[in-house]
């Protein structure tokens, strides 16, 4: 950053990005280096400047830079910690134009409109030659001359950044040991935000501080929290206990009074906002609460999660806002959803209103954190599922790509489930079905199920084996790991394994020959299944036609044989051998082989006379089916039997 500010006359930084994403860390970042002598490392400029931050409503009145100008004087005036006024604006300009002093505008697009109106970098007057701005929103002004925009972190960059963040804090030691886990909690993260929303550094930070609790305290319970409602109340949890011990008192309302300012905090505007303390106190009065006044300090002194705003002693500041942006839109979010409940006229007005408001990118992230909470918490409260729907909507969410990461996810933690060391026999039956019913949505989960195909039950290697049949995936390693069963001690999983090959469609000749294989088979629902599959896959090579013919010749059992009658309608493979066996089987005893053959010549498109003769004469048949079935070759063929008669 220093080259700018050595070389141009001017510099003017917009910092912009969703809440809690570093934008005031950066400023402040820039303003430490602002203090830094020229010769010291990462000085900013040839000169000391002074930082000064803008972070509150300015209430002064009047035209042009004047209110600004106050505002800054008082900001100087309260640094000099003087109560005599020494501060000069003649002299403050001059500061201000020869970049003496740093300006700093925190929070700018969650100022109200008439102080945003106030602050206007584009006047040619505007004095600050040297200004940063953040803001949530890319904002229009003419005057920025640099604009940074904070990113997402990436699966990589979240676990060097947390690695970071871990040996900063001295808690490395607890995670370096086994490094596989620790990669698997930023990977959990990860998961929990989704790929529509950024991982920002608060996200990040307070999942880091959520691990070293966990380590510390020895607390499996927190390894459970899988979205950002739980995780923001997890961190409240953890202020709460330091608070409650420099206080040496409990506080077992924390949850609830945070919700109730948070929302105080955005009740007007939809977004990060301050709260007339007077109204603050009010609501809590309503509640037949009289120590509205007590909490409030306890959340700002010990928890340091409000700031008071306005100048003076802290009593006498009749504003309040929360530190932290994103804390106060979830924490506001869990408010309206415990209020609304299932009340659908509430959540109707609330979406209505929303609609109504302006700017309605500056609400877009309370609106996210609303549908986060109805996501996460809206069971509880039995929250209509359109509620979700329509405040995505209303924040310009691409539902359906959304519907699908939700499912992604989903799937995901029943992945999880499966290999949780509590998890019983019928819990991962349970969810190997649920990932099965998801059908191709799923496929990308197939290599977790294949681990479950040796396992010691027989329910769960069956379950495993139908789910992976309804997920579609015929890649290699699946279709091996299935071949692999067709040799199981189980009949049942050599079954319904031949089943799910002949459903997957992947004709390779390993496959093909463990099919035929298993058409000798001691179990004839096996062979069944195997020559069903064999008809599904669609070999009609001659290996497989005698293979299917023998079993017509061969098998006592009528079911395989009216499965391998099947497979021969299904191939339709008219060679000759395959036609004088199929005319053979029109002689056959059973039934059912005599009404298949007649299916199965039907289908060959071979009207040569033999075979219409030999279907003719099938016409006298003792069994209806089977005149019926060689009436119905006949058509196929183009004969008419009644003529020919």
């Amino acid at each position: 950053m220093s080259e700018p500010f050595n070389r141009e006359k001017r510099v003017r930084l917009l910092i912009w990005g969703e809440g809690g994403s570093g934008k005031t860390t950066i400023a402040c970042q820039i303003a430490k280096w602002a203090m830094k002598k020229q010769h010291q490392s990462k000085a900013l400029a040839k000169h000391l400047m002074l930082p000064v931050l803008i972070e509150k409503e300015i209430d002064n009145t009047g035209d042009g830079i004047k209110p600004i100008m106050e505002a800054i004087m008082a900001e100087i005036q309260g640094l000099i910690d003087n109560e005599q006024m020494i501060v000069d604006e003649l002299l403050v300009k001059q500061l201000l134009r020869q970049r003496r002093i740093l300006l700093i505008v925190d929070g700018y697009s969650e100022m109200s409109q008439e102080t945003q109106e106030k602050f206007n970098p584009d006047l040619k007057e505007f004095p600050a030659n040297a200004l940063i701005v953040t803001s949530r929103i890319e904002e229009k002004f003419r005057g920025i001359d640099i604009k940074i925009k904070t990113l997402r972190f990436d699966a990589g960059k979240l676990a060097y950044f947390i690695e970071l963040y871990l040996k900063e804090c001295n808690k490395w030691k607890l995670f370096e040991v086994d490094q596989e886990e620790f990669l698997q909690e930023c990977a959990q993260l990860a998961r929990i935000v989704g790929e529509q929303k950024t991982i920002t550094v608060l996200l990040a930070k307070l999942y880091a501080e959520k691990m070293i609790n966990s380590k510390e305290n020895n607390v499996t319970s927190e390894g459970s929290l899988d979205n950002i409602p739980d995780l923001i109340l997890n961190h409240l949890e953890k202020l709460n206990l330091q608070g409650e011990r420099e206080t040496r008192s409990e506080y077992p309302t924390v949850k609830k009074d945070a919700q109730l300012i948070a929302w105080k905090c955005l009740e007007q505007n939809y977004r990060p906002f301050y709260a007339e303390r007077k109204e603050v106190v009010e609501a809590f009065s309503s509640l037949g609460r009289d120590d509205a006044r007590d909490c409030l300090e306890y959340f700002e002194k010990h928890l340091r999660l409000l700031k008071s705003i306005g100048y003076g002693e802290r009593k006498d500041r009749n504003k309040i806002r929360f530190a932290l942006e994103p804390l106060a839109e979830y924490l506001a979010a869990l408010y309206l959803v415990e209020k609304n409940k299932d009340d659908e006229e509430k959540w109707r007005k609330f979406v209505a209103t929303a609609k109504e408001k302006s700017g309605k990118e500056e609400i877009q992230s309370f609106l996210l954190a609303v549908r986060d909470c109805c996501l996460a918490k809206g069971w509880e409260f039995r929250v209509a599922s359109f509620v979700a729907d329509k405040i995505g909507y209303l924040a310009g969410l691409d539902l359906d790509a959304l519907q699908k990461e939700l499912e992604r996810q989903r799937i995901k933690r029943l992945v999880r489930n499966l290999f949780a060391p509590g998890a019983t026999v019928q819990d991962r039956v349970d969810d190997l079905i649920k990932i099965g019913d998801s059908g191709s949505v799923a496929k990308f989960v197939a290599p977790d199920i294949v681990k479950f195909l040796k396992d010691y039950d027989l329910s769960i290697r069956l379950s495993a084996i139908e789910s992976l049949g309804n997920l579609g995936n015929a890649s290699e390693p699946i279709v091996q790991a299935l071949l692999a069963r067709l040799t199981d001690e189980a009949p049942q999983v050599r079954d319904l394994a031949a089943q799910v090959l002949g459903k997957l469609g992947y004709a390779s000749e390993t496959v093909v020959q463990a099919l035929l294989t298993l058409l000798r088979d001691n179990d004839s629902e096996v062979r069944f299944s195997a020559a069903e599959a064999l008809g599904n896959l669609g070999s009609n090579s001659e290996a497989v036609m005698q293979a299917i013919l023998a079993v017509l010749q061969q098998d006592e059992n009528s079911e395989v044989c009216f499965s391998a009658a099947e497979a021969l309608i299904k191939l339709g493979n008219a060679s000759e051998p395959v036609v004088q066996t199929l005319l053979t089987l029109l002689q056959d005893d059973n039934l059912i082989v005599r009404s298949s053959a007649a299916q199965a010549l039907g289908n060959l498109s071979n009207a040569s006379e033999p075979v219409v003769q030999a279907l003719l004469a099938l016409r006298q048949d003792s069994h209806s089916s089977v005149r019926a079935s060689a009436a119905e070759a006949l058509e196929k063929l183009g004969i008419n039997s009644e003529d020919e008669k």
